[in-house]
């Protein structure tokens, strides 16, 4: 059996998204966060993103856990000094950090409209898996799923520990 396609199609080129420029857009106002223990050492590696230049972070509600200290540090090794955790919701394991940006802002991501992505939607995370710090992976949106009363994101890409946190951003960055 053959296919016959018109020259014409062959002929045009599907435009491809620019994840250099989407990746240095990002990055910026991606952030690792490291939970100490009692004795100091570090328990555990999550990641968060800035929503508000002034100083909020959001991240999961397991990243930060309850009671524990921890740090806020930008890609460039800028430690950001947390002054409170602005808001927290343990069944949607997500928390808002406010951190103090002193008078260097840094940039926000644009959140998305709440609308969740289609099945397919090609998208990036950013985070720290195993504790590689800075990376990004991209995948798809495989659906959209109900789990426990609340739509949820499933993806086809891969994530491990460390990834908690850190944006989902679609390909022109929200």
């Amino acid at each position: 059996c053959c296919l016959l396609i018109p020259e014409s199609l062959l002929a045009q080129k599907k435009e491809q998204p620019d994840f250099k420029k989407l990746i240095n857009r990002v990055r910026p106002s991606t952030v690792t966060i490291r939970v100490v223990g009692r004795d100091g050492d570090e328990i555990g590696l999550g990641s968060g993103f800035v929503v508000d230049a002034s100083g909020l972070v959001a991240t999961n509600f397991h990243v930060i856990t309850e009671g524990r200290p921890f740090t806020v540090e930008l890609p460039s090794g800028r430690q950001l000094p947390v002054l409170a955790i602005e808001a927290s919701d343990r069944r949607g394991d997500l928390a808002i950090v406010r951190v103090d940006v002193g008078d260097q802002p840094i940039p926000a991501l644009t959140l998305s409209d709440g609308e969740a992505p289609g099945q397919g939607t090609q998208v990036l995370a950013f985070g720290n898996p195993l504790g590689l710090r800075d990376s990004v992976v991209s995948g798809i949106v495989s659906a959209i799923r109900p789990i426990n009363g609340r739509s949820m994101i499933q993806l086809a890409m891969p994530t491990q520990p460390g990834n908690s946190g850190g944006p989902l951003v679609d390909m022109d960055g929200n």
